[in-house]
């Protein structure tokens, strides 16, 4: 199971909690709970330690591109894929960014949304136009090409109970920079080169793009270890494996 939840009210949130509490009651004769993301919403459920298993969401298969043709032009890409939604908080970004206005960046937005428009604006009044660039929907061929082509991806959301989208970044060689609130923080978090942020705060952003920029743009072999990462701990063979594992 995910981390349960969202931006839902408090009252909500209370009685969501105590559904998880009955479950702990109900189904405490499981030998293993397997959870993407979701271990501290279960232990304070009353799930016990010893039977949750942090799991994850595995693939795709990586392809036959190879991170030796990807592009340098010694700018920083980074990239946003995804629904342009209030949940996905896309304006945090913006504002993180701004710090940055006159240092060699470009930012790809793909996917639409009720929020487009807004940020455009945002974007807009922020003296960003020039570097950062809506896409709007792309079909699935033409994003993974984006994200083989990108440095970062960011994924800033409010609530994701996991964000597949990082797995397709990281089986491209390319980073991610996402916030707490998304389940794949959980193994994001373990990624050199990659990063977690506070959801919401752009300060917290802020100190790790002030890392990022003062890198530069990801080298060859930068991408040939998060390719080497997703590998080891995100790819359909490796989750087959850590599950047979823990079953036996």
């Amino acid at each position: 199971m995910e981390k349960p939840g969202g931006s839902g009210s408090r009252l909500e949130s209370y009685f969501r909690l105590l559904k998880y509490k009955f479950y702990a009651i109900k189904y405490r004769k499981l030998k293993l709970i397997l959870t993407p993301g979701g271990e501290n919403y279960l232990l304070n459920a009353g799930f016990s330690k010893d039977k949750i298993i942090p799991f994850a969401y595995f693939g795709p298969e990586t392809t036959v591109n190879t991170v030796e043709n990807v592009k340098n032009n010694n700018i920083i890409e980074f990239v946003y894929v995804g629904s342009l939604s209030k949940r996905k908080n896309v304006g945090l970004v913006f504002q993180a960014l701004k710090t940055y206005k006159n240092t060699e960046w470009h930012m790809s937005v793909v996917g639409d949304g009720e929020e487009c428009e807004s940020l455009m604006q945002l974007v807009e009044s922020l003296n960003l136009s020039k570097q950062i660039t809506f896409l709007g929907n792309k079909s699935n061929n033409e994003v993974q090409q984006i994200l083989f082509e990108s440095d970062y991806l960011f994924l800033p959301s409010l609530h994701d109970g996991w964000g597949y989208v990082v797995n397709e970044a990281l089986s491209k060689g390319c980073s991610v920079i996402c916030s707490d609130a998304c389940g794949a923080s959980s193994i994001v978090k373990d990624c050199k080169g990659s990063y977690v942020f506070s959801s919401g705060s752009v300060k917290k952003l802020t100190n790790i793009l002030n890392r990022v920029v003062a890198y530069g743009p990801l080298t060859v072999n930068d991408k040939k270890k998060t390719v080497e990462f997703f590998e080891a701990k995100l790819s359909g063979f490796s989750g087959s494996k850590f599950l047979l594992e823990k079953i036996q």
